[in-house]
């Protein structure tokens, strides 16, 4: 590719034009949009007779995690509260993940967390929500990498909550699994070729809450972890 030595090597638009007909539709082209640049896996500055400019040496991706599995542990809460009183809480959880980059910059994504009010016996709530997600990676070949996730979470529950209304205390008793969408937005920081940690927050919202359930109707969870690249 001609480039002016004096424009950015991973900036130049000509290496990111996507037809819009036939195979130019297939997964293999979307990290390739008009909102995501990305350079190609190596850059040769070359002058207008097609000879290596003498500096311009190579630009490389700092990753390039296409095709690429990962797995990996995560730690951090889930925050939520009943529609009365002061019964806000947030209770600290683990849990794993595995995600697969369909391309650089669109990843599928597996994740299952177990929240425990006090990990002991008699604890007042445990959530063990179970998602599955997509998401959008905006600099897929830096190290420095913030994306967006949307999906649907599985939120199994098994509460027995005391909390106070200001006027009565409630006794909130529920075994039962919650489904709805969940967006979220996080921040992926590359470490090396085969690691990443990771930052993320997302909420979700139910939509099969039960009329009698005080619970209020969605989530946040906070989450930190490290994730292994393959």
């Amino acid at each position: 590719a001609h480039h002016q030595r004096y424009i950015f090597p991973r900036w130049r638009p000509s290496w990111h034009r996507v037809g819009y007909k036939g195979s130019r539709w297939a997964p293999a082209y979307w990290g390739r949009g008009v909102f995501i640049y990305s350079p190609p896996p190596r850059v040769v500055v070359v002058d207008g007779q097609n000879q290596k400019v003498e500096g311009g040496g190579g630009t490389e991706r700092a990753v390039n995690r296409t095709g690429d599995i990962a797995v990996g542990l995560r730690a951090g809460t889930y925050s939520s509260a009943y529609d009365m009183g002061d019964g806000a809480y947030s209770d600290f959880g683990l849990g794993l993940d595995a995600r697969y980059r369909l391309t650089e910059a669109v990843g599928a994504e597996v994740a299952w967390q177990y929240y425990d009010q006090s990990f002991e016996d008699g604890s007042e709530r445990i959530s063990a929500p179970l998602s599955a997600s997509l998401q959008a990676f905006a600099f897929p070949w830096t190290r420095v990498n913030p994306y967006a996730t949307a999906g649907l979470t599985w939120t199994a529950r098994n509460y027995s909550d005391t909390y106070s209304t200001g006027l009565s205390v409630v006794h909130e008793t529920r075994k039962d699994t919650l489904f709805g969408p969940h967006v979220g937005l996080g921040i992926e920081f590359g470490l090396g070729d085969s690691a990443a940690l990771g930052f993320e927050g997302r909420y979700t919202g139910y939509l099969n809450v039960d009329e009698d359930d005080t619970s209020a109707p969605g989530a946040f969870q906070g989450t930190m972890g490290m994730n292994f690249y393959f």
